[in-house]
């Protein structure tokens, strides 16, 4: 072997959610001593330190030497000595930057995705989020853990477009680590995954373990007193598992546990909410018949969380009805010669993907039939819409069901929660352009109709389907 073998260039490749440095020369991995002597341009470079980055410090400084299983050749795969970087580290090693020339390309692609989550961090774009049980190893009940507490970044259009570059350029050597054909104990839990494969998770994994990182140093704890109860104590222990290295949440009690599910939806909502995406739940409505002798009507529907007057019923939504394609998608969809026919197709994917609103229905249907006696027959429908009731049934699911919608965070919108009120017409005037063609009816204002009630003016959607309902509003 020549002594005088190329000078090894390092490399990052991101694997089990933290980036791992070796280095490679073109024939073979560099040894471990390398990662020592590799970097800067200090005694024992052997004057080629023009030819490559001067790094104030070694990589092993900031981390932890292991070894990956370099997969990018799959007839060759092998062993590189490597120094393992959590993102945090891996921040802090990266920034500010050596002189890019002779960086590999994948080091110079994480350095954008760090210097990216380091600017979202800055301006607090970010939100916490709550992963559930089933990420970590499958274990459930009190005293297990429930759930691991994670920062997440909320890019803007911009940023995401900046994600969509990245990710298009992210070189092989990135994602080119696998599983060595030896059996390894089974990872912490907390790792379970395998490590992000896209942009906008590597970026999240910086992000999280830049905010974890600045409040454990700053002794950060939640303000939320001592109060066991278990919506505060849920609370408490989600957010101190947000301020410190570990992010695992336990839960030690039932209450405790169902406190946990309940935070980690709500924080799921929220960031939708700040994301831009519209936030639906699902929505039950009692209505009372119009005579004595029919029967009762138990409708499922799905609202906005942001604005309760803007809903439809599930049937609207397996229909694919105008009032559903308006709710899930955003804008106004009453005509149907007005639908774009792509963004139509978009949001018709929209309601059928995992979490959209088809499965939300689905869900909060099959959750209602399992605990509500009078709700079971949804239990066997493939598209539940509604379910008739007499007036035995009535009195039971009044009895029980609120109190059982209550826990499973699903509202009933019933007659006692419906006012009624006068719906008012009104009429805005405004100057007519002026026209100067004499053979023309002519007009002095144009007049613009509108119908409200309670001071808040009716949606076309929601015109439409009072008139479909038959509905009266003006009366003469």
């Amino acid at each position: 072997m020549s002594r005088w073998r190329r000078e090894p260039t390092a490399h990052g490749t991101w694997y089990r959610g933290a980036l791992h440095i070796w280095g490679w020369d073109g024939a073979d991995v560099a040894d471990l001593a390398w990662l020592y002597r590799g970097f800067g341009g200090g005694p024992g470079s052997g004057g080629r330190a023009s030819q490559r980055p001067v790094w104030e410090f070694s990589p092993a400084a900031f981390g932890e030497l292991s070894r990956v299983w370099i997969t990018l050749d799959p007839d060759h795969p092998r062993w590189a000595p490597c120094v393992r970087l959590q993102p945090a580290a891996a921040v802090t090693w990266l920034l500010p930057p050596p002189d890019e020339q002779h960086l590999s390309d994948s080091l110079r692609w994480v350095i954008r995705a760090a210097e990216l989550a380091h600017q979202l961090v800055v301006a607090h774009r970010v939100v916490p989020i709550v992963h559930p049980v089933s990420a970590l190893d499958g274990s459930s009940g009190a005293g297990s853990p429930q759930a691991v507490a994670r920062w997440a970044a909320v890019p803007d259009a911009q940023c995401r477009e900046l994600i969509h570059h990245l990710d298009q350029a992210m070189p092989a050597v990135l994602h080119g680590a696998g599983e060595p054909p030896v059996v390894h104990p089974a990872p912490a839990p907390d790792r379970a995954d395998h490590g992000p494969t896209t942009t906008a998770e590597i970026i999240d994994q910086f992000v999280d373990h830049l905010v974890r990182e600045q409040l454990h140093a700053r002794r950060w704890k939640p303000q939320l007193g001592r109060s066991r109860e278990a919506r505060l104590a849920a609370a408490r222990a989600t957010f101190t598992a947000l301020a410190r290295p570990n992010p695992v949440i336990t839960g030690r009690t039932h209450e405790l546990v169902d406190a946990i599910g309940d935070l980690q939806q709500r924080l799921q909502r929220h960031l939708r909410s700040v994301s831009g995406q519209r936030v639906l739940a699902p929505r039950l409505r009692l209505i009372p018949p119009d005579e004595p002798t029919e029967p009762w009507v138990v409708m499922l529907e799905l609202v906005d969380v942001d604005d309760a007057g803007r809903w439809c019923t599930a049937e609207e939504v397996w229909a694919r009805h105008p009032a559903a394609l308006a709710l899930v998608g955003g804008g106004d969809h009453s005509d149907d010669r007005d639908i774009d026919r792509d963004i139509d197709r978009d949001i018709d994917r929209d309601i059928d993907r995992d979490g959209g609103a088809g499965e939300q229905l689905l869900t909060a249907a099959a959750a209602c039939a399992d605990a509500i006696e009078q709700l079971a027959p949804w239990g066997r429908a493939d598209r539940p819409c509604e379910v008739q009731l007499d007036l035995g049934a009535v009195d039971e699911f009044l009895d029980h069901a609120p109190a059982v919608l209550a826990e499973m965070g699903i509202d009933l919108v019933g007659p006692e929660l419906l006012m009624a009120s006068a719906p008012r017409v009104r009429g805005q005037a405004v100057p007519a352009p002026a026209d100067d063609r004499r053979a023309r009816f002519g007009a002095e204002a144009l007049i613009d109709w509108s119908v409200s009630v309670d001071h808040t003016a009716l949606s076309p959607t929601e015109l439409d389907r009072l008139i479909a309902a038959g509905s009266t509003l003006l009366h003469t």
